[in-house]
């Protein structure tokens, strides 16, 4: 009787064992297919980012231009008023210079 008590014991914590191992297989299985996913996420995110940097450069790009070249035009402007300036003033001088010639003849 014992025995026989024993050796059903024994099937019961076989199956038990068999149960459990099934088990496991089925969470490795799940844990492989969850770092699968995670790697394809990663990839995606990775793949977003470099998206959305893209995007940044292609928007910030025509800005940048039109900053550098409105700065180069007023650069531009700035000489060209600088040099307007500068002729008006010499041809200021030169007419009184010519005027104190003109008094000094007399």
């Amino acid at each position: 009787m014992q025995i026989e008590d024993l050796r059903l014991e024994l099937q019961r914590k076989e199956q038990e064992l068999m149960q459990m191992q099934a088990k496991m297989k089925t969470v490795e299985e799940q844990h492989a297919d969850f770092q699968k996913h995670i790697a394809v996420l990663k990839e995606s995110l990775i793949a977003k980012e470099e998206h959305y940097n893209m995007l940044q450069i292609d928007v910030s790009f025509p800005t940048n231009n039109y900053i550098f070249f409105k700065k180069k035009r007023k650069k531009k402007n700035g000489k060209l008023w600088r040099m307007r300036l500068q002729n008006f003033f010499h041809k200021c001088s030169v007419r009184e210079e010519g005027r104190l010639d003109n008094a000094k003849s007399y």
